[in-house]
This record gives C-alpha cells, sequence and structure tokens, in this order.
C-alpha cells in the first residue's frame, strides 16, 4: 500500500470568524490569549473536530482527510510533515499560530512536524498584489514542496482564497499529488478529480528566454519584446498569451507574468526534469569541486551547507566552482541558465550568500533545464 507523509493544508480565517460569534473566545482572541484557546482546541473540548464548526474548516476538513484517508485513496497516511499555508496578514499569523498548536498537541491529529509557511503578497488589501505576487507565491510554494518531498505530497485546499484551489489542481495534476477538498454541505472530504487540461514543455523550451525574463521581473516595458523578435504583445505567440497581462501605466504599457504562467512554469520545468535522462560524468565527486572565492568565509558556508558536495554528487554533474562569497542576509536559493551553457547557482541565508557555477554533461536547452531542476531539488 502506498504511503504518504508530507501534508499541505491551505488557511483561512474561518476559524477567526467562529472565534468571534462565541463571547467567552471573543473576549480570549481580544486580550491575545491565543495559547489558552490552543490548549482548549488540542484537548478537544469544544467536540469532535471532524464535525464541530467552531474548529474552522481547516481543522474539520483535515480531520476528516487523516479519519477517511485510506478508504479514499487506498493508501496510508502517515502524520509526518504539516505544510499550512498562511496568508501575508496579521489573521493569518493568529489562525496559524493556533493551528500549528492544535496540530502539534491533539493526541489524534498530531504531526512530527508542523511548518507555518506564509506566502508574501497573499493579502486583501492590495487586490493587485494579490493577483501577481500573492498567487504566484502560492504555485512557488506548492511546487517546492512537492519536489522536496517527491511523490509523498496531499493537499487538503479546503481553507483560504479559492484561487488556490485552480492552482492546487493544475499544479497535482503535473507535479503528480492529490488534492482534497471538503464541501460545506459533505460530511466527509473528497479527491478532486483532474482539470481537463495538458501541458506541453515544449511551449517553455521554445519560447524559453521570454518567459524566463518575465518571472523574473516585476513589470516589463512592452517595448522590450523587440529584444525577443516581437514588435508587441500583439505579436506574441498564442501559446504565451494567456500567461501574460498587460496594463498601461500613464502612457507606458507594461507586461506581467500571471499566476497561470506560473503554474506552466512550475509544471513544464518538473515534466522535463522527469522526461529526460542525462548523460553520466565518471569523475569522482570530490574531483569536481573547485574553490577560488578570496572571501575566508566562503569555504566554512560551503562546508556548513554541503552545497558543493551536494551538487558534486550528482551523475551528471562535471564541475562546482565556488567564485564568489557576500556578506548579505537572504535565505535565498537561485538556479538559473546563463548563455554560455553553464548554471549558475546562487545560496543565500543570514550568514552570507554563495556563488557556483556548475558544468553538466548537460547539452541543449532541454537537457540543461532538465540539469538546473535537478540540482534545484537537490539543494531544497
Amino acid at each position: 500500500m502506498k504511503t504518504y507523509s508530507t501534508l499541505i493544508v491551505t488557511v483561512g480565517s474561518s476559524l477567526l470568524g467562529n472565534l468571534n460569534r462565541n463571547e467567552k473566545l471573543k473576549a480570549l482572541l481580544e486580550k491575545n490569549e491565543l495559547q489558552t484557546i490552543g490548549e482548549q482546541m488540542a484537548t478537544t473540548q469544544w467536540g469532535d473536530p471532524e464535525s464541530e464548526r467552531l474548529y474552522g474548516s481547516e481543522v474539520n476538513s483535515t480531520a476528516s482527510l487523516i479519519r477517511n484517508f485510506e478508504q479514499i485513496e487506498n493508501a496510508k497516511l502517515i502524520q509526518g510533515t504539516l505544510c499550512l499555508f498562511i496568508s501575508d496578514t496579521p489573521q493569518g499569523n493568529t489562525v496559524g499560530a493556533l493551528l500549528k498548536h492544535f496540530f502539534e498537541n491533539n493526541e489524534e491529529f498530531r504531526f512530527g512536524t508542523v511548518q507555518l509557511i506564509q506566502l508574501k503578497g497573499l493579502t486583501h488589501s492590495d487586490e493587485h498584489r494579490f493577483g501577481t505576487e500573492g498567487l504566484r507565491n502560492v504555485v512557488r510554494e506548492f511546487a517546492r514542496i512537492a519536489r522536496t518531498h517527491a511523490n509523498n505530497v496531499i493537499v487538503n485546499s479546503t481553507g483560504g482564497y479559492k484561487a488556490q484551489i485552480a492552482f492546487a489542481l493544475a499544479l497535482g495534476q503535473a507535479l503528480k499529488f492529490p488534492v482534497y477538498y471538503r464541501f460545506e454541505a459533505f460530511s466527509k472530504i473528497i479527491k478532486m478529480p483532474p482539470l481537463p487540461v495538458s501541458l506541453d514543455w515544449e511551449i517553455y523550451l521554445n519560447h524559453f528566454d521570454i518567459l524566463e525574463t518575465l518571472e523574473s521581473a516585476d513589470l516589463m516595458e512592452e517595448e522590450k519584446l523587440k529584444q525577443y523578435g516581437y514588435n508587441n504583445f500583439a505579436s506574441l505567440p498564442n501559446d504565451i498569451k494567456a500567461f501574460i497581462d498587460r496594463e498601461k501605466v500613464e502612457k507606458t504599457h507594461y507586461l506581467e507574468f500571471n499566476p497561470m504562467g506560473q503554474v506552466f512554469l512550475e509544471s513544464a520545468r518538473e515534466l522535463i526534469r522527469l522526461e529526460t535522462k542525462l548523460p553520466e560524468c565518471t569523475t569522482p565527486p570530490k574531483e569536481k569541486i573547485i574553490i577560488n572565492s578570496k572571501e575566508g568565509h566562503a569555504i566554512e558556508f560551503d562546508q556548513k551547507y554541503k552545497i558543493s558536495k551536494t551538487i558534486s554528487s550528482l551523475k551528471f554533474v562535471e564541475k562546482v566552482h565556488l567564485y564568489d562569497f557576500h556578506a548579505r542576509e537572504k535565505d535565498e536559493l537561485k538556479v538559473k541558465l546563463s548563455e554560455d551553457n553553464i548554471i549558475r547557482v546562487l545560496y543565500g541565508d543570514k550568514k552570507g550568500t554563495a556563488y557556483y557555477e556548475v558544468q553538466t554533461t548537460g547539452k541543449g536547452k532541454r537537457e540543461l533545464i532538465a540539469a538546473a531542476e535537478e540540482i534545484k531539488k537537490a539543494l531544497q
């Protein structure tokens, strides 16, 4: 029987609404006594977490999923890692803290690890930021976790913004994870059917340069399309127009990558990775590593996170070159292709940022993209 041990739950604010309708709990909430509320939740003082609506849709639906999973999926759910996707709002932080306490302490529904993942830009106070940065970050986090916990992820998309359901379904179809939802009128959670669409990663290869540029830019002036051989938005291929929003700011037209474009990119990259076999390199891993950064902390940083070691262990890697290190503080991982067929890796945290050049056996755009995605997966 197949087993899953990583669950993603999208989180909304239904729990706060329920608490505010209860005088005693509302008073505790106003005093920010979250520990007291959390203890009541964890000890099930309010009733059955699967059916008592006071717990909110996230707890109700997750309890239903845990209790009915084997019947629904003919598979086993091990309560290992729970990832709670919370909004970029004070309400999201509050609900996240309460749910984290519940799922860490309730005897029946406890998970070994509970992670709060705040989705930057997912806020109802700025509709433009929500529709671009927020929803694109939803997609990125779904994809990151699905790759990190390959073939081991399921999603409960009952809570939170409904737009997340569509993105969960589209990515679930491409990255091969099941998605579940509990409708309010239903007594149990159900598995959502796949969307009736197919993804053609050849579109990504054919339009790689412009799609990569749009993804990395917040806004791009329409005039810059001429660098890619297009006169304007109207002249773009229909294959990619659906992934790009066009807007006018004063007298200038700008292009912006939209959330469905992010879904497509994440899906296409994963399909290319899965369907591409890379030639192997016979050089021993230790002989692949070159470090000539002059920064004294570079080697210490590299060894602490085993970055060169991890990359050099991949069979298709020919050389790993740590060439620079800066004392900038930012948690970040970027893996990009450069024009000289070198894969460039940026790995940063609060201790600094290391820069690498990676040579691989990959030839041509498809193999290089597959190699870059394998490196990204190994480092996540």
